[in-house]
């Protein structure tokens, strides 16, 4: 049986030096040393170690002078309360601009 892989290559004869009783042989034994791997060996789950960000209100984005960051009834005091409330008030200044757009509109348009 002859094969050429590429133009201009010359035939080659395909021979196999491996019986099938030797590729089933390696074939069980690749399948039971690799099923063998996740109980050999394994090492028990560490603790991670956390490491702490220090957050900081002040230097988040907004912080303005002559004010700087003002929150005088501490409701921010973790990262997650500050960017709950950023976020809520997002929310109510886009509500309120919406708002004050539509008592322009219901000024300038009348309907009959």
């Amino acid at each position: 049986h002859a094969v050429t892989s590429l133009r201009g290559s010359t035939a080659v004869k395909a021979e196999s030096s491996f019986s099938t009783y030797q590729y089933s042989a390696l074939a069980v034994s690749a399948t039971t040393g690799a099923a063998s791997d996740g109980f050999v060996g394994t090492k028990k789950p560490t603790a991670r170690k956390t490491v702490a960000c220090k957050f900081s209100p002040e230097a988040q984005v907004g912080v303005t002078e002559p004010l700087g960051f003002f929150d005088p009834a501490g409701f921010c005091k973790d990262e997650a309360s500050f960017k709950d409330l950023r976020a809520k008030e997002l929310k109510h200044g886009r509500l309120a601009m919406m708002g004050a757009l539509g008592m322009l509109t219901q000024s300038l348009v009348q309907l009959p």
